[in-house]
This record gives C-alpha cells, structure tokens and sequence, in this order.
C-alpha cells in the first residue's frame, strides 16, 4: 500500500517535470524549448484535452453538497497538478508492478493486512491512491476552494486519474475506459 500512497506522492512531484512548465526546463534548470514542435503540439493536445475532460466530467455532476458550489473550478489554472497526478499514479503503479515482479523472483508474495485478504495487491494500490483524497470540507468553505485552490477537488483528483487507466480497468475487471493517458 506504500506505493498507492507515498509512492503517488514522490511520483507526483517528480512528474511536475511533465506538467505545463516543467517541460520547458531542462535537467539543469535552463528554461528553453527542448523538443521539437510535433512533441510540443501533441502534449498541449492531450493538455487541454484534460481540461476539457476534467471540466466536463467535475462540472456536470453534483458535487457532494448538492448545491454545484463547485461547479466553475478552473481546470485550466489546475492542469499541472491534474497532469502530476496522471503521470505520478502511472509511474508508482509501474514501479509497484515492477516490485512485484521482483518478488515472485525471490518466490515472495506481497503482504496482506488482515481483513483485506478479497482484494488483489494491484486493487489495493488503487484503493489506498483514492483514499489519500478523501475529507471532509465545509460547505462555507467551498467558495475559498473555488477562488483561491490551485488544485482540482479530492473527489476529481480520487477519481479521474483511474477513469484514465487501463490497468485500473483491468485490475477491477471493468470496461477499458475510452480516453486513456498510458
């Protein structure tokens, strides 16, 4: 479960290297333009497709107060923690599978805490990456969140990542999703 959590979390800084201002950065720190302008072009066509996808799917649904407080999030002014958040959940779960893998090397199986023996090592890595964004938010507070948070809502970013996912899909034997990032 470490690396559904801070696995995620290491991942997602590193990925800001990815997000709309880190990939004009090279390793040193030098700003510039470094790859060329098919590859630009084609990851500012999946950035904004995010924002799309992200306003859509936030907007269009009830939020948890059912008052739509939160209805005009700008995902724009989020991409890049939205971006660090796909790429950081991808690269943990590939470097758990690869953890794994290197556990049935050794002849060792991941260990389970009791009580959650039904559920795969992969679903609990998914399972412990949405529960990092479970809270409890007021809902006076939810103008303050509005206005000022750089950051998608713990619902949008629990969930929306993992409807991007083939392996979530797979490891939860659902429907593969019809956008996916990786």
């Amino acid at each position: 479960m470490n690396y559904g959590g801070v696995g995620t979390v290491i991942s997602h800084e590193i990925a800001h290297s990815f997000d709309t201002n880190g990939v004009h950065f090279d390793k040193l720190g030098h700003r510039g333009d470094f790859w060329d302008d098919s590859s630009y072009d084609n990851y500012y066509k999946w950035a904004n497709a995010i924002v799309k996808d992200y306003a859509s799917e936030h907007n269009n649904k009830p939020d948890p107060w059912g008052s739509r407080a939160l209805a005009n999030i700008d995902h724009g002014q989020a991409i890049n923690d939205d971006i660090a958040d796909i790429v950081g959940v991808y690269m943990a779960y590939n470097a758990y599978q690869k953890y794994l893998a290197d556990l049935r090397k050794e002849g060792k199986n991941e260990l389970v805490l009791p009580g959650l023996k039904q559920f795969t090592p992969q679903q609990l890595f998914w399972m412990k990456y949405a529960n990092m964004w479970c809270e409890h938010t007021e809902k006076s507070y939810l103008h303050v969140l509005r206005h000022f948070n750089m950051h998608s809502p713990g619902n949008v970013r629990a969930t929306l990542p993992l409807t991007r996912s083939k392996e979530w899909a797979k490891d939860f034997s659902c429907p593969a999703p019809s956008k996916f990032d990786f």
